[in-house]
């Protein structure tokens, strides 16, 4: 795990548990084939086909600001795109550990109408 991002290792060093799953998550994802996987990663280099102008509902994006796997630059354009979206950035966390470690706070966010 000491390869990995700094925050997302030492989570996974800490709690081993979230590491196995993560794992199995991904093999379980793979197990037909990458092509998904491949998909994926294309993304990020071309359009998406969709106006993301149009999104009328409540948006909230959260992102580790360590993030090596989908860098925060992406973040930032996604909530730019999107109107009226939240982007939380998280200071020293990295892919995986922005979810794990603040859940609570996204499915709160997520689950609270936006002031108007």
């Amino acid at each position: 795990w000491s390869r990995m991002q700094p925050a997302d290792g030492e989570l996974f060093a800490r709690r081993p548990d979230i590491a196995r799953m993560i794992v199995e998550e991904m093999l379980e994802g793979a197990r037909d084939g990458v092509d998904g996987l491949v998909l994926e990663a294309g993304l990020y280099h071309r359009p998406w086909g969709v106006d993301l102008r149009g999104v009328e509902v409540p948006t909230s994006i959260w992102h580790g600001a360590r993030d090596r796997q989908a860098p925060p630059v992406w973040a930032r354009v996604l909530a730019d795109a999107v109107p009226g979206a939240r982007l939380t950035v998280v200071a020293g966390a990295g892919h995986f550990s922005t979810l794990i470690e603040h859940a609570d706070e996204i499915l709160t966010s997520a689950a609270t109408p936006p002031s108007t």
